[in-house]
C-alpha cells in the first residue's frame, strides 16, 4: 500500500507540473524528484504516456491531456 500511495503522489506531482503549460523533460524531472526517485519518475511518465494521460507534442516536451486533467481532479478530491 505504501508503494501505491507513493506512485499516486508522483502521478499527482507530474500532472500538477504540466497542468498550466507544457514542460520540458529535465525541468519536469527536477520538480518531481523532490518527492520521488528517478526510476519511479521515469516509469510514471512512461505509464502516463502509454495510458494517454500525457502527450508529447515535441521532442522532450510533455503536455497534459483532457483525460489527464480528469485523473488529476480525481486524485486531488
Amino acid at each position: 500500500m505504501k508503494r501505491f500511495k507513493e506512485r499516486v503522489k508522483t502521478i499527482k506531482a507530474i500532472l500538477l507540473c504540466i497542468e498550466e503549460r507544457p514542460a520540458q523533460y529535465t525541468p519536469l524531472l527536477r520538480a518531481v524528484l523532490r518527492d520521488s526517485t528517478p526510476w519511479v519518475t521515469q516509469s510514471t511518465i512512461h505509464w502516463l504516456l502509454t495510458e494517454s494521460y500525457v502527450e508529447r507534442p515535441g521532442r522532450g516536451t510533455y503536455r497534459i491531456t483532457e483525460r489527464g486533467r480528469r485523473l488529476l481532479q480525481a486524485i486531488a478530491a
